[in-house]
């Protein structure tokens, strides 16, 4: 498996503080306050389980396991080598439908389902073409909440509009630093 990106968080765009994050192999939106929290936060890209030129997430602190969507529900998953499983787990990287600096996340297999904060909760959902969804779908790259070689990083400070233009490529391709490129 190769791997796109090193290690990331993504915090929303419209709560500012709150990230990606898998609790009890579910998806949800969240504060961080402690090292479990940043370690679930914290997220390897890899090439699109199904087409390497999208993502898929692979967890930090649980080696093979992807966030993927069941029943529209954000799950934390091992990898599988079901066809479902890996359409469910690759998602399409898009410019931020509310800030052109952050980034959207578009399912591969529904091309019109984006993945959605909902009541802190994380989902595949439909453009209702609102504003709020719009937020709840729009989120920045920033660098990862856990680093296992400076052993915690620092919970708060962090800063929001980092750099995301190579994130939304629609040709990724895997560099010698690891990086998203266009």
């Amino acid at each position: 498996m190769e791997q796109v990106g090193p290690y990331f968080s993504f915090e929303s765009h419209n709560y500012p503080g709150e990230f990606i994050r898998h609790v009890n192999f579910l998806g949800e939106k969240t504060p961080i306050n402690s090292q479990l929290d940043q370690m679930d936060s914290t997220f390897v890209l890899r090439l699109g389980l199904v087409d390497q030129q999208d993502v898929s997430f692979e967890s930090y602190n649980y080696p093979g396991y992807f966030l993927r969507h069941q029943n529209f529900r954000l799950k934390l998953n091992k990898i599988s080598a079901d066809q479902l499983f890996k359409e469910d787990a690759t998602f399409k990287i898009v410019p931020g439908l509310t800030d052109s600096n952050a980034i959207s996340f578009k399912s591969y297999n529904y091309l019109n389902l984006y993945i959605r904060h909902k009541d802190g909760y994380l989902w595949v959902m439909e453009d209702d073409n609102s504003q709020l969804f719009k937020e709840d779908t729009t989120y920045f790259k920033v660098p990862p909440k856990y680093s296992a070689e400076a052993n915690v990083v620092p919970i708060s400070g962090q800063t929001q509009n980092q750099n995301t233009i190579g994130l939304m490529s629609t040709s990724i391709t895997h560099a010698e630093n690891y990086s998203l490129v266009k």
